[in-house]
């Protein structure tokens, strides 16, 4: 459905079908890389002490971190397949939650612009 649908009626089944598997796997790979980018986010700055691997050197700081990575990544993946698993129906109620936390998101954005323009940041 969707994009691809429209793709392939247009455009013919063997040029559809290469862009929808084109499709299928940006998308794919855009939402592994969604996934790690909120784990690497909520444990750097929002709640590092959540954080189930500790490194006790610098030189474990990386791998300590892909270990994090890997345990909240699979239990975001765990989270949102249930969610879509559930149905629209349910997915259509929380899209206001949905919404919300974009907009959140983007009035923050500009929070933090507007909080630099007053107080620049001192980097070392």
């Amino acid at each position: 459905g969707g994009s691809y649908y429209m793709i392939s009626r247009s455009l013919g089944p063997e040029f559809g079908g290469a862009v929808g598997l084109c499709f299928y796997l940006g998308t794919t790979f855009a939402g592994s890389m969604y996934i790690l980018g909120t784990i690497e986010i909520l444990l750097t700055y929002i709640v590092p002490q959540a954080a189930i691997f500790r490194a006790e050197r610098k030189e474990e700081a990386v791998d300590a971190l892909l270990n994090n990575m890997r345990v909240y990544g699979t239990c975001c993946l765990i989270l949102m397949a249930i969610v879509v698993f559930v149905g629209v129906k349910y997915v259509n109620k929380l899209a206001l939650v949905f919404l919300a936390c974009v907009i959140l998101s983007i009035l923050a954005i500009y929070a933090g612009v507007i909080k630099s323009i007053f107080e620049p940041p001192d980097f070392p």
